[in-house]
């Protein structure tokens, strides 16, 4: 598992769906709504997005976390490197979640497409019409 050092102390870092779902409800941002602002966030938001991760990963790790919103911004605001390393890791667990669910939107599209397909051919032909 990733982590950081932040303020000589460990922490595991993990962006996955609960993550996210979470972010959208700290941020009162829907998914999609975040997605398209990404290149845009702003600094708070982004800072949540980073907070976030930590949670999720101590969770992940099975460890207690007990690091405040506030103190996490202290920290990380005056510790350029670990910023740096936090931004790397959200950034790259983002983009790898952000893939998987492309993937299962495209096979859920797919899925609809066989769907209507099948709706198609099951229905009158134009010889079944023209033959009335």
């Amino acid at each position: 598992m990733k982590s950081i050092t932040l303020n000589k102390k460990q922490y595991p870092v993990v962006f996955n769906m609960a993550a996210l779902l979470e972010l959208e409800e700290l941020c009162d941002i829907t998914i999609a709504e975040f997605l398209t602002s990404l290149e845009n966030i702003p600094p708070g938001r982004y800072l949540k997005m980073l907070f976030v991760s930590l949670k999720y990963g101590a969770e992940k790790a099975g460890k207690k976390f007990t690091l405040k919103y506030g103190e996490f911004v202290d920290l990380i605001t005056n510790d350029q490197a670990a910023q740096e390393e936090l931004s790397k890791i959200v950034n790259e667990d983002f983009k790898i979640l952000m893939e998987l669910q492309a993937e299962k939107m495209k096979l859920h599209d797919q899925g609809e497409a066989g769907d209507e397909k099948k709706t198609i051919a099951s229905g009158p032909t134009t010889s079944d019409v023209s033959g009335a």
